[in-house]
């Protein structure tokens, strides 16, 4: 009659005189490095690194496991917060990097990285340090257009605009940032400036647009009224 494996384990520390302990040891020592051969092969050494960040999306690279070849990888995400949930991409190559995109303006987010592969799945690495998306100026430097010979240190970006006529009233309306869809709300703050001519309002009017978007002393761009629109007032 064939014995148990705990029947075959005593056998043999009894014919081959092998202390208990000794053997106790062995089958601890195995499934151990069997555990560590299916977890810690897919582990990742190391935080995800920022390659490059927009108003609305972050791009991170990550290093490769060490002792194993991943199918693809499992990218957790959030923002700071101890109320927020992870969100994750699964990427579909073993690439070690990833844009993600549609993310909040002016956020700070986290991220890690768990390598995975067709029957198995590792640790997830560590966090990431705190990653800003950009601000609400960046968004506005994308949508305008670069005015010629601003120098390469400053560039000055003219930011869309459209206009709206009361001729009756004889008044005109410039709505600054991109038109609105047909049928879409919008709110906008209005100002109103009265004063002599020459007398700088474009100037005081051009840096409180940069202030209230969020361009800084630091950054090396400004936003602008198009030429267009400066001929016309």
């Amino acid at each position: 009659m064939m014995n148990n494996p705990l029947e075959l384990i005593l056998d043999s520390c009894v014919n081959f005189s092998i202390p208990v302990w000794a053997l106790l040891i062995v089958v601890m020592l195995t499934c151990w490095l069997f555990y560590w051969d299916k977890y810690y092969k897919l582990r990742i050494i190391g935080k995800p690194r920022l390659v490059d960040v927009t108003y609305s999306s972050i791009t991170i690279e990550w290093d490769k496991p060490a002792s194993a070849d991943p199918s693809h990888y499992i990218v957790y995400y959030k923002k700071i917060s101890e109320h927020e949930s992870w969100d994750c991409i699964t990427t579909m190559d073993n690439a070690c990097s990833l844009e993600i995109a549609q993310l909040q303006i002016n956020t700070k987010f986290v991220v890690k990285v768990c390598a995975c592969t067709n029957t198995e799945r590792g640790p997830t690495g560590d966090e990431s340090n705190p990653i800003t998306t950009k601000n609400l100026a960046y968004k506005m430097k994308d949508a305008s257009t670069l005015r010629r010979g601003t120098t390469n240190n400053l560039s000055v970006y003219d930011v869309p605009f459209h206009e709206e006529h009361d001729n009756h009233r004889k008044i005109r309306t410039v709505k600054i940032g991109e038109s609105p869809e047909v049928g879409q709300q919008q709110t906008f703050k209005r100002v109103l400036m009265l004063s002599d001519p020459h007398s700088e309002k474009t100037t005081l009017l051009q840096g409180i647009m940069n202030f209230i978007v969020g361009v800084s002393y630091d950054d090396d761009f400004r936003l602008g009224f198009a030429p267009e629109l400066l001929d016309s007032v």
